[in-house]
Formats: structure tokens, sequence, C-alpha cells
């Protein structure tokens, strides 16, 4: 029935052909190697599962019945569930879970189906939304940006209570106005996740990005790098891809929109700001290099020429003529204005 030879200093507990035991666990031959240990069992051919469950009792005593109609309610029979724990190693948080034997109402409790599965019936109102989060929190002695342990702090990943269009939506919340950061293994080798940013989620008014006079307050910033070990941590606009970059290739205006960059050169296609003097304008934006149209085969159709700001049609690149442009629109081959007066 699950008795162990260690179980020599606890409790041992048996009814209804099951065991269970909580106790110290002397743990190989040595000395001062010690488990505090909580265990239970099951015997062969059982009619289970069983399970090891935490549960709180409120006010009924001597109360029969289970409410299947408000699982919240620790008064009743089975109390209110807090956490399961299953004898294939799933463990189950929350008030839905159960087992749904003979003398028990019919499909009232699920069974985890994780390795940790967090669940509870649903209820509006604000002061249910807590049931459906899981919140991680750092508390600091002197309140910097990032800590705090109130509802509005921390890391939260869940589903939220509130129906939006008729349903729930699920939702990944980092609360505090420091960039939220996803890094993965860098070099291949164990340990290199540290140094291995891909995905920078922040705000114009978070530690260390800068904010252009033309940005609004509290603008989004996303940002992705395409050196895990060289992240971008001073993206300038809405979608900053490539590397961090210099005053040079970039402009103020460069904000609504996405900026690609290599640390130079740039490029941005996007909307002027509405406190641009040429406000609210699709653009297309460039800094120190060139600017090619290319075919994925053909190669070089068109370019735009960053020192003389004039245009050529052909290739003018080291592949084709590899030289500048002459004139404000400069064209290989022939070409044709129609319709002028």
């Amino acid at each position: 029935m699950g008795y162990r030879p260690w179980m020599q200093t606890g409790i041992s507990l048996t009814d209804n052909q099951d065991f269970s035991y909580f106790g110290l666990r002397k743990v190989g031959s040595g000395y001062d190697v010690t488990e505090t240990t909580i265990s239970w069992s099951d015997n062969i051919n059982s009619d289970g599962p069983d399970d090891f469950t935490l549960r709180f009792f409120g006010d009924g005593n001597g109360n029969t019945q289970i409410d299947r109609n408000n699982l919240r309610n620790g008064g009743d029979l089975d109390g209110l569930h807090l956490a399961r724990f299953t004898p294939t190693g799933l463990i189950g948080f929350g008030n839905t879970f159960g087992v749904n034997p003979s003398g028990t109402p019919a499909n009232l409790y699920v069974r985890p189906q994780s390795l940790l599965h967090m669940s509870y019936d649903w209820q509006s109102n604000p002061q249910n939304a807590p049931y459906g989060f899981l919140q991680i929190t750092y508390r600091h002695k002197g309140g910097i940006k990032g800590s705090g342990e109130t509802d509005q702090d921390g890391l939260r990943l869940g589903i939220d209570n509130t129906l939006v269009n008729g349903a729930l939506n699920s939702y990944l919340r980092w609360q505090e106005n420091t960039p939220f950061i996803v890094q993965t293994d860098w070099d291949n080798n164990s340990g290199g996740s540290i140094s291995g940013e891909r995905l920078r989620v922040c705000t114009t008014a978070s530690p260390g990005v800068p904010a252009s006079p033309l940005n609004a307050t509290n603008t989004t910033r996303v940002a992705i790098s395409y050196f895990g070990n060289l992240p971008i941590s001073q993206p300038r606009a809405l979608l900053h891809i490539g590397n961090n970059i210099n005053g040079i290739g970039y402009a103020s205006w460069m904000d609504y929109g996405n900026l690609t960059s290599n640390a130079s050169q740039s490029i941005f296609t996007g909307i002027t700001p509405a406190n641009y003097s040429d406000a609210n304008k699709s653009v297309i934006g460039f800094g120190r290099s060139d600017l090619l149209i290319m075919h994925a085969q053909k190669g070089e159709f068109a370019r735009f020429h960053e020192n003389s700001g004039f245009y050529s049609v052909g290739n003018y690149g080291p592949n084709g003529l590899n030289t500048a442009a002459t004139e404000r629109i400069d064209v290989d081959g022939n070409g044709r204005f129609r319709d002028i007066s």
C-alpha cells in the first residue's frame, strides 16, 4: 500500500484501503541528509484515482451536501478546493478540480490537464479578476521601478474575467514602466540566454529609451534585435529592427512606423508625426546610404543617391555601371516623358 522502510519518524494514516504518511525521510546512507515528506499511495487495481489535496473548510459543521452551484463555498461537504496533486504528477490550482465517483454530483469537477493547471469558476466584476492570473513580483526596500506587490505590479499572465465582444481574452501583462524583454539561447551553448535578447517592448517613458520632441508622451516602442548579444537598448521608432542607431542615420520624424538599422545605415517607412511641419504624410526615409529598388533575381532596377539626391533608373551599382547619377533623373537606356506641355 505504499509503505517504505524509511517511514520511521512521522505519522502514518490508513483507511479505505489507502495509506498516507507525513514525516521525515533519511535520504541515502550518509548523515544529515533529510527530507520532510508528505506522501500518499494507492492500492493495486484501485477504483481511484487517489489524490493529495489542499482544502479550506469554513462554517458548516456537519454539512453533508456538496454545493454544486457555488464552488467557492467553503462551508459545504467538500469545502473550498485550493490545490490537487495527482499520482501521475499533474498539479491543479483552483476550485474546479476533483473527482466524480458515485455518490457525488456528476461532471462537477475536472482533472488537471497539464503539469501545472490553474482553473477557477468564472464570475464577473473586478473583485473576481485575480482568480484568472498568475503574478510574479519583487519587493525592493528602495521602491525602484519594476518592483512592488499590488495587483498593478510585476508580471501577470492569465485570462481576464471581463467579457470583450462576448468572449474572454488572455493577457501577458508587464505592469511596470520598464522594458519587457524576451530572450533565447544565443550561441548554441548552454547558458547563453542572458546574452540572447530577441524582443524588447517598452515606451518612450521607459528608463534609457530616448524620446524625440516630435513623439507623443508614452508611445510604444518594440525592438527586434538582429544580434542577440547586441540588443537594441534604445529603440527609436514604433518598431525598430536590427541594431541601435547613432544620430546621423536617424531623424526625429522617424517615429510612427518601422525603422530598420545596422548601427549607421537606416530605412524608415511610416507616417510623419502629428506635430511635424509636414504632418500625417506617408513617408519612406533613409540615411547614410543609397536607397535601392531591387528585383530578387534581376538585381537593381533603380537607385536614390544619398549624396546628390539624384534618382537613377538602371543598375548603377558595382555589378552594373558602378557610377553615380549626374542628373536629377539619370536613366541607363531609353526613357520617355509623356504628355509634356
